[in-house]
């Protein structure tokens, strides 16, 4: 029986520092009998991972040179493949591919807590241009849904014969080291663990409170101007890193980001801590081991800046938005 390990990533949780740390370790690993996908690009292991579900012929002829070669494991992964697997369909043709092919299926997925991990998602959704919300309306309508239960998110493996579930906290990754985490978590030599460079995960800085601001009204100005329909989000998002260098050079924060008053975060909490705890115990037979994201708020209005620095932000927002309507074809 052949051992075929699945690192499923979740939205902005180790933004490929996984797939980085075992496409470092690559002959290690090999020499440890695990095989990995040769390319080291993060869309080739995406397309792997996600051709799991597919049979896909280029992840079956992997699985293929795995047992050819004597390989006691192959090991993909994607840093966002969980969410392809929270439907119990998902789950299901997993399970049949298992049997299929005589194969012991671990899915890996790294967990965080919440409270931390919406405020930083919040940010990286804002300059992505994927949303104008408030943080509070952002967290109450989550999109996809399942995005911050674990529960709903990994139920579906948890309860499906056949699939085996691991999970590591987020702070694991951080402390000790991202593939090394993953690596020990399915169970591998622990001398092969050890060779696997401690790559600890570095956690993007937040952008400050007023970028935060300024980017939403941009995003707004460019749905009034119907700016995504003529020039698709992908260019605009050029225009929101641009507007990033502006707040940079004027100085216009600080201070990094942080949304949630003491009141909202423990709301955050007392909303999720069911849920993780049944969570934990599922997956590690103890309470939940994450401490919750803590924080002085950093938030603003705009109406609160000091009148030189609100028009400064107006003001550039509006030259942004400008340049949206002008932006020639194919040019950002």
């Amino acid at each position: 029986m052949t051992r075929l390990i699945v690192h499923a990533g979740t939205e902005f949780v180790d933004g490929g520092t996984v797939l980085a740390d075992l496409v470092r370790h690559r002959e290690t690993l090999r020499a440890g009998g695990v095989l990995i996908p040769h390319r080291s690009d993060l869309a080739a292991w995406r397309e792997l991972s996600a051709g799991l579900l597919r049979a896909a012929p280029a992840t079956m002829a992997l699985l293929t040179e795995a047992r050819e070669t004597g390989a006691d494991a192959l090991l993909l992964g994607s840093d966002l493949l969980a969410d392809a697997l929270t439907s119990p369909d998902a789950a299901a043709r997993l399970a049949a591919l298992a049997r299929e092919e005589d194969l012991d299926i671990q899915i890996i997925v790294v967990v965080r807590e919440q409270v931390g991990y919406i405020n930083q998602l919040y940010c990286h959704r804002v300059l992505s241009m994927e949303t104008s919300r408030n943080l509070a309306q952002f967290a109450a309508q989550a999109v996809p849904a399942h995005r911050f239960d674990y529960v709903a998110s990994f139920g579906a493996i948890a309860d499906t014969a056949g699939l085996t579930l691991k999970a590591v906290p987020f702070s694991d990754l951080v402390s000790r080291g991202a593939g090394r985490c993953v690596v020990e978590a399915a169970g591998l030599d622990a001398g092969l663990a050890e060779q696997v460079a401690e790559t600890r995960l570095a956690v993007p800085r937040l952008p400050g409170p007023v970028l935060i601001e300024a980017v939403r009204l941009l995003h707004k100005r460019f749905r009034w101007l119907n700016a995504f329909a003529e020039e698709g989000k992908s260019r605009l998002r050029d225009l929101t890193g641009q507007l990033a260098l502006a707040a940079a050079e004027a100085e216009w924060d600080t201070t990094e980001y942080w949304g949630w008053s003491p009141q909202q975060a423990q709301a955050v909490q007392e909303e999720y801590a069911e849920g993780n705890d049944g969570f934990a115990q599922f997956v590690w037979g103890t309470s939940w081991p994450e401490e919750w994201g803590t924080g002085q708020q950093e938030r603003i209005d705009l109406a609160d800046l000091p009148p030189k620095v609100l028009r400064q932000v107006i003001t550039t927002v509006e030259d942004f938005a400008d340049r949206a309507i002008l932006l020639p074809s194919g040019q950002a």
